[in-house]
């Protein structure tokens, strides 16, 4: 047996680590531009004739003749500043749509924290696409993770927000149980997808 250096190890394993977030990062962009692009899940991109704009770090000028509309806030904060349960309901149920209308369209987030997601105006969007996967194997092991989640709330990063309405957070999780399970996800995906029938049983590896 070879004894590696802690330091050395960390090392490589820090790089491996990187370039699996940075493959996962890449094809989750191309992924949105190839299905959400269009679709009111994402900001809209706003056209306009050929402008020079100035950006900060770059010298000179560069031409752009598109850009994303701005969101107002993340889906995290817009949830921190309301104070009534009901609303706090409303935007979950809208959350819990879109999460399914993505499945709809062969895609699933891995990464559904509240703060990759935005609001614009009454719909939520998503911000950070780097989560987002079409291959069933990768579906497939975070449902099992999600098996043994107790509260999803607090893993969604709402622990604070729900604090005062633990009612409101125990029906989130039951919903959230409900509907994020293998049988439902399942049952929104494409059938022509690859891959869209499980096995019972499978053993998953990187």
């Amino acid at each position: 047996m070879r004894i590696v250096p802690a330091s050395v190890w960390l090392s490589a394993h820090v790089k491996e680590v990187w370039r699996i977030y940075r493959s996962r990062d890449r094809r989750g962009e191309r992924l949105a531009k190839q299905h959400l692009e269009g679709t009111p899940l994402v900001p809209e991109i706003v056209t306009f004739p050929p402008t020079e704009v100035h950006v900060g770090g770059f010298i000179g000028t560069l031409t752009v003749t598109e850009a994303t509309a701005r969101v107002e806030c993340t889906l995290h904060d817009h949830l921190a500043r309301l104070k009534d349960p009901a609303e706090i309901r409303e935007w979950l149920d809208r959350f819990l749509d879109l999460r399914q209308s993505g499945w709809q369209r062969g895609l699933f987030s891995l990464d559904a924290h509240l703060k990759n997601f935005g609001v614009a105006g009454d719909r939520i969007v998503l911000l950070d696409s780097g989560g987002l996967t079409d291959r069933w194997h990768e579906v497939h092991e975070r449902l099992v993770f999600e098996e043994v989640v107790a509260q999803p709330h607090v893993q969604l990063g709402l622990g604070p927000v729900l604090a005062p309405h633990t009612g409101l957070a125990r029906d989130f999780d039951q919903r959230w149980k409900q509907i994020v399970n293998r049988d439902t996800v399942l049952r929104h995906w494409p059938q022509t997808s690859p891959g869209a029938v499980l096995p019972e049983t499978s053993v998953i590896s990187e």
